[in-house]
């Protein structure tokens, strides 16, 4: 099988030995860009990833309109850029289409007249497709979903199209082919990234146009598409969280979520009644409903991970003010493990100092805990930690052992397990500035790095979340981005959007290949709604 590169080589010299004016093997695409929410580049080209710039001035009467549902349609400006005509929507979702004639050609003796029509899905939730044809489209391929199998079903003139042949190239491989069924369906693999479909339709139709007499139109349909690697997974209905919690510890054993401690009050105002003693339990593969199964020590800004089969809840601080009173927030060294057969909470070694603001991560049999500062209450500075402790939870009682000093003190960060290694990802520094930085720690090395910044906004690194799933480290933040670390280590790329962006939530792992979001907080205030997200598998 040729590789991508080899197959465009071989094909543009063909081309070139063997077709006249016109390449045949090339069509029209509108192409949506993923890291542009919105935008569509339109293009002449051999395939949908392509852009082949010097086809644009035969584009320049193309008009493309974007369709926000049945009822709304407006037409988008066209900018040409250096690759391509690109249109922005005024929203990331619906559909953009065209329809485009390219003109009368003569290929073999035959004379047809060739028309394009072009449609772009935006947004990447299936769920989410408009499943109802374009009635301007003469020629319209509709996404058609079923869970998790993929389809389209192409229309003509408004009706099913049987026996249409079929391409599409998902860009893994082969392109797939075929023709639809009598109802007009195809189905297809789903792949994550940028996927395009294209389908043809002859019309027995003679005339004449621009002075070429021509005896049949042939009528050419492209859809594309680009399913984001995070996609929202809507197969599971999920209760809201029986709280509005931040700052709380979360951690999955199995099939079952679980909540501790966390902020119930508004933002900046911090008392003893506000803050959560409950351990709560979400069997996702059962009952489905929120159970409070055990109480802990009112805290927030506590880390809780799982290992073993076992929770281990670590730091977090007390208010310890009634709402009346001056604050006097006291952060403790804590350290527990719960059994989930016997509801139990078991004390192990506490922390060397006090500790909040703080998170942890288990990297083989260790758990690292990192960041955080300890506040003593309300006439005490609070002192930033610049030690991280690690513990070998295989071993009884605990016995926490200093890591080189990472050269930081930063807290509201996200701490994550990957590769065999820790990452510290952004977090506010004793500055008091957000810092978009991430420092990975080796254990085998025993030696600190940096690894790549975090790119957008700023804030998106405060109160940030991260966790590691089919093979692959994934970041959430307040603007509702899903970033996730190249497979070189080198840099974040944008795999998703959360439908509600968030920070200090937790995002955790749910089985082999989803995700799930809890808590949180946005600018408009707490969020009690979980999100799934469905990433890619090992």
């Amino acid at each position: 099988m040729f590789s991508r590169l080899s197959k465009l080589l071989v094909a543009t010299l063909l081309l070139s030995l063997t077709a006249p004016a016109h390449c045949f093997a090339h069509f029209l695409w509108l192409t949506p860009v993923p890291t542009r929410p919105g935008t569509v580049e339109i293009h002449f080209s051999e395939d949908a990833s392509e852009p082949e710039p010097k086809f644009l001035d035969r584009l320049a009467d193309l008009k493309a309109v974007w369709h926000k549902d049945s009822q709304t349609a407006q037409p988008l400006e066209l900018k040409k850029t250096d690759r391509a005509l690109e249109a922005v929507a005024s929203e990331p979702t619906g559909c953009v289409v065209t329809t485009h004639t390219w003109g009368v050609l003569d290929k073999n003796g035959a004379k047809y007249k060739l028309v394009y029509h072009g449609k772009a899905l935006l947004g990447g939730d299936p769920a989410r497709w408009s499943q109802n044809p374009i009635a301007t489209q003469r020629l319209d391929l509709v996404p058609a979903w079923t869970k998790s199998q993929p389809a389209i079903v192409a229309y003509w003139d408004g009706k099913p199209l049987a026996n249409a042949e079929v391409t599409v190239d998902l860009f893994t491989g082969d392109p797939v082919k075929g023709t639809t069924s009598a109802e007009g369906r195809f189905e297809f693999p789903s792949v994550t990234g940028v996927s395009s479909v294209r389908v043809k339709q002859t019309e027995p139709l003679p005339g004449e146009e621009g002075g070429k007499a021509f005896t049949e139109v042939r009528h050419y349909a492209s859809l594309v598409f680009a399913l984001p690697e995070a996609v929202a997974d809507h197969s599971l209905a999920l209760p809201e969280l029986p709280q509005a919690l931040t700052s709380f510890g979360a951690a999955v054993v199995g099939k079952t979520v679980y909540v501790a401690g966390g902020h119930l009050g508004e933002s900046h105002e911090y008392n003893r009644e506000d803050q959560s003693d409950d351990l709560w339990a979400l069997d996702t593969a059962g009952d489905r409903t929120w159970k409070s199964i055990a109480k802990t020590h009112r805290l927030q800004g506590l880390a809780m991970v799982a290992h073993g089969g076992k929770l281990y809840r670590v730091g977090g601080f007390e208010a310890r003010n009634t709402p009346d009173q001056p604050k006097d927030m006291h952060s403790l060294p804590l350290v527990a493990r719960f059994d989930p057969s016997t509801n139990q909470w078991t004390d192990l070694t506490p922390l060397p100092e006090g500790r909040s603001s703080l998170d942890a991560a288990v990297v083989g049999d260790e758990l690292f805990v990192v960041g955080g500062w300890k506040m003593s209450g309300k006439d005490r500075q609070s002192q930033w930690h610049d030690t991280v402790w690690k513990a070998n939870l295989t071993q009884e009682p605990l016995v926490w052992q200093a890591v080189p000093n990472p050269g930081f003190q930063r807290r509201a960060i996200a701490a994550a397990a990957y590769r065999g290694k820790l990452y510290v990802i952004g977090g506010m520094s004793s500055d008091n500035k957000v810092t978009q930085a991430v420092s990975v720690f080796d254990p085998q090395a025993n030696t600190w790095s940096e690894g790549p910044q975090l790119t957008g906004d700023t804030m998106e690194a405060f109160g940030a979340s991260a966790f590691a799933q089919g093979d692959h480290l994934y970041v959430t933040g307040v603007k509702g981005r899903i970033l996730r670390l190249s497979d070189n280590g080198q840099a974040w790329d944008e795999v998703g959007r959360m439908e509600k962006g968030r920070f200090f939530h937790r995002l955790l792992p749910l089985g082999d290949d989803r995700l799930i979001i809890v808590g949180g907080s946005s600018r408009s205030g707490r969020i009690l709604s979980l999100e799934l997200l469905r990433v890619a598998a090992k």
